[in-house]
């Protein structure tokens, strides 16, 4: 079993701050996010990664993994074969990118979840492919030019040889699973199953993947019983976020909503004026009326009792249908404010995740005796998320994966991402100047992610850091006497704080001559901030050397970083 994190920048950073937002991810931070994977715990020996990007043809800057053949073709761009109407293509550079998150992952023994297409316009996805094809989102369930050229896709990444090992990604052991997409869905409805089975077919018994081929389909509409039971797809994958009004939820609200003003209004109508029911009663107010209206079927009711002279006894065929008429209103009345009350009563209390988990979990492996897993989950209090877990640990389910991981940026200190407001992206090992949840978030993983035991209450300890920081130029302000030299360093993956030391000389071997500046300095800051200002300084030359400290100590220290001022 997996407790692990999505991983969604591993082979493309969304998150950049001060310059484009887009960027391909180095090795230093592959390494760095998978390294905190490892450090986590066994059991975060799985990664999922966000979808291929496609073309966003109104963000010519955001890079691709696949978009659109032009008539100035890009040298980094191969053509897709089999792609017509329009040719597509392939960026080598993105590609080689993925080539290293795989190569390095499987060095770390982690294997990777891919998912091939997003529901979304994140990254391109379903709404930018449909553009290339002038056809709207849902076609691209059903049309045979979109599906052709998705096939190809597919087919073009299932052959791809990885340019650093040299194997076929069908056949590469570090990749887990292979979602057909993420979170896909037909016009808020399960994705067609012709669709969903031409794909799995395609991979397992055309294209012969070695690794699992899993539904991305949103299971929050759930699946089709033909896709449950088709033999080419090995499992599916839950999704679990406090759920908005579901489409079922929003029709019945609507015509709920209907019926409820239409018979109000009508009600109320005939209470002013029961004259149009056909019947004339004495001067009362509105609601009076309706008293009297009702009474009409009761003998020596209201409608007799305070009959004046002048008052037409209505006839008993018509008193009938005044009741009649007025019961159904009333009865319409109620039956749709009670429909209406219910989605908003299960907004207000919606199924907690491990509950919905269960639901999935019967209905997928003890029913369809298919893998099942949790493919995404947090944005809510860490009680809930626990809940989760626990009831994930005891479950014959394949593992979980919260959203999300975030790792050291090669400019210094970390990408971050927020979600809402209240919540951020996650930073291994967790800390407090990042989202306000972050440490606890980061014990329960560790706890679930490390302990033989799911419901242990003891946090494993964590190995100290092994990976070096790198200290980068640093600025250095002369404007004014004395200097001020502000130092950044790349981070070393687990280290909670860093210790920075100083040598006023052209470096030296010996350790005892280097001066502990601070002992407590952190990097939980955004990419590219100045980490540590050494003040006071007058011209000369001075030597520093930084290492990571974590509650299982330290890890080895940096090269010396030597300074003319």
């Amino acid at each position: 079993m997996f407790i692990s994190f999505n991983v969604p920048n591993l082979h493309l950073i969304e998150d950049v701050i001060g310059r484009t937002k887009w960027q391909i991810p180095s090795e230093f931070e592959q390494t760095d996010a998978l390294t905190s994977l490892k450090m986590l715990g066994p059991k975060a020996n799985i990664a999922r990664l966000y979808t291929l990007a496609f073309q966003n043809t109104s963000n010519p800057l955001q890079p691709f993994h696949v978009g659109v053949y032009s008539n100035s073709p890009d040298p980094d761009h191969i053509v897709i074969p089999g792609t017509s109407n329009p040719q597509l293509v392939a960026s080598e550079s993105m590609f080689s990118a993925l080539d290293s998150a795989i190569s390095l992952a499987n060095a770390k023994g982690i294997r990777l979840i891919i998912p091939f297409i997003d529901q979304f316009h994140w990254w391109g996805g379903i709404p930018s492919f449909t553009q290339y094809h002038n056809i709207s989102p849902p076609e691209f369930y059903t049309n045979k030019e979109a599906i052709n050229n998705f096939h190809q896709i597919l087919r073009f990444v299932a052959t791809r040889n990885n340019t650093l090992s040299g194997v076929e990604y069908r056949k590469d052991s570090a990749i887990w699973a292979w979602e057909t997409g993420n979170e896909l869905s037909f016009n808020q409805s399960p994705v067609p199953s012709a669709w969903t089975i031409g794909v799995s077919k395609l991979l397992k018994n055309d294209l012969n993947v070695t690794q699992n081929v899993i539904d991305g389909s949103y299971g929050i509409y759930g699946w089709e019983d033909a896709v449950l039971q088709e033999s080419s797809i090995d499992g599916f994958t839950g999704h679990y976020y406090s759920p908005g009004p579901s489409k079922d939820d929003i029709t019945t609200f609507r015509i709920a909503g209907g019926f409820f003003i239409a018979s109000a209004i009508f009600l109320i109508v005939c209470c002013i004026k029961p004259s149009w029911l056909g019947i004339r009663v004495k001067r009362m107010r509105p609601f009076e009326n309706l008293k009297e209206l009702i009474s009409l079927q009761t003998k020596n009711g209201l409608g007799e009792s305070q009959r004046t002279p002048e008052d037409q006894a209505p006839s008993p065929k018509r008193k009938k249908l005044a009741f009649i008429i007025v019961s159904l209103l009333l009865i319409t009345l109620i039956s749709s404010l009670v429909l209406i009350l219910i989605p908003l009563v299960r907004l207000l209390n919606p199924p907690t995740y491990a509950s919905r988990f269960q639901v999935d979990h019967d209905l997928i492996i003890n029913r369809h005796k298919k893998i099942f897993y949790v493919g995404e989950f947090g944005l809510a209090p860490v009680s809930e998320m626990e809940s989760l877990l626990t009831a994930v640990a005891k479950s014959n389910a394949s593992g979980a994966l919260l959203w999300s991981l975030r790792f050291h940026s090669r400019n210094g200190g970390f990408y971050n991402h927020i979600e809402l407001q209240e919540y951020q992206a996650y930073h291994f090992p967790g800390f407090t100047s990042f989202g306000a949840d972050e440490i606890q978030v980061m014990n329960m993983m560790r706890r679930f992610a490390g302990a033989p035991q799911a419901d242990s209450t003891m946090l494993p300890p964590i190995p100290p850091p092994s990976i070096a920081p790198w200290i980068l130029e640093p600025v250095i302000d002369r404007r004014n006497t004395p200097i001020t030299v502000g130092l950044r360093w790349r981070g070393s993956a687990g280290a909670q704080t860093y210790i920075v030391e100083r040598y006023d000389g052209a470096g030296s071997s010996n350790s005892s001559l280097f001066v502990v500046l601070n002992s407590n300095v952190s990097d939980a800051t955004f990419e590219g901030s100045t980490l540590f200002m050494d003040s006071g300084l007058i011209p000369g030359t001075y030597s520093y050397r930084v290492v990571g400290v974590n509650s299982g100590g330290r890890g080895p220290y940096s090269a010396v970083k030597i300074i003319e001022i």
